[in-house]
C-alpha cells in the first residue's frame, strides 16, 4: 500500500494563527499514486489537516485516499461553455419575445427567458433595466448577477443600434403567462441539450 509521509517536513511561515505543513517537490509527486497520506499529530497546523479529512490514530494523522472511480453520474460535470452553448443553441422565434425575431440576431428578446436559465443554473439574482436610445425608453433588458458578484448577460449583442442601459435593479422579468410559456421551452430545451 503506497502512502505519502508528512512527518517531519518543516512548517511554512505561518500566513494564519495556523501553519501548514511543507511539503518537498518529491512528497507532492508521491501523492499522484498514494493510497493514503500520513502526518505526525503534532505537526504545527495539525487542526487544519483534521479539519480537511485527516483522522488521529495514535501519534499520527491519517487520511485514506480513495481510489474507486465513482459512478459516472456522481461526477457528471457541465462547464460554463457547454451553458452558454446549450442556451444560445436553444434560442428560436417560440423563446423570443420579439415577434420578428431571426437567426441573424438570435439574442433578439431572448434576455428574460435566458436570465431565468441562468439564475435556474447557478443561481444569484436578475438584474433588470430600461434600454434607452436618444434618450427615449424602448423596452427592458434582463441579465444575471451571480452570487460570487459576477454579471453575465448572455443577450446584450441584441443590442446593435446604440442602445444603452439605464441603472438597473434586481427584480423578475416575467409576469405574462405568454414570458412563462417561453421560459419552459428554453428552459427545457437547454436541459436536454445538456441531458439534465
Amino acid at each position: 500500500m503506497a502512502l505519502v509521509d508528512l512527518r517531519g517536513r518543516e512548517p511554512s511561515t505561518p500566513s494564519s494563527s495556523a501553519a501548514m505543513p511543507r511539503l518537498r517537490s518529491s512528497s507532492l509527486a508521491a501523492v499522484v499514486n498514494a493510497q493514503r497520506l500520513v502526518a505526525a499529530a503534532a505537526t504545527p497546523g495539525a487542526e487544519i489537516l483534521v479539519a480537511a479529512g485527516f483522522e488521529r490514530a495514535g501519534g499520527e494523522l491519517i487520511r485514506p485516499l480513495d481510489a474507486r472511480p465513482a459512478p459516472a453520474e456522481a461526477v457528471r460535470a457541465t462547464t460554463l461553455g457547454d451553458l452558454e452553448h446549450a442556451i444560445r443553441s436553444a434560442w428560436a422565434a417560440d423563446t423570443s419575445a420579439d415577434p420578428e425575431w431571426s437567426e441573424e440576431n438570435a439574442a433578439r428578446g431572448q434576455c428574460d427567458v435566458t436570465a431565468l436559465v441562468v439564475r435556474d443554473f447557478l443561481g444569484g439574482e436578475i438584474l433588470l433595466a430600461n434600454v434607452v436610445r436618444e434618450g427615449v425608453r424602448l423596452e427592458r433588458h434582463a441579465w444575471n448577477r451571480l452570487p460570487s458578484g459576477l454579471v453575465v448577460d448572455l443577450t446584450r449583442a441584441q443590442h446593435r443600434g446604440g442602445e444603452r442601459l439605464t441603472h438597473p435593479a434586481a427584480g423578475e422579468p416575467l409576469a405574462l403567462a405568454e414570458a412563462r410559456e417561453r421560459d419552459e421551452i428554453l428552459s427545457a430545451r437547454v436541459r436536454a441539450l445538456l441531458d439534465h
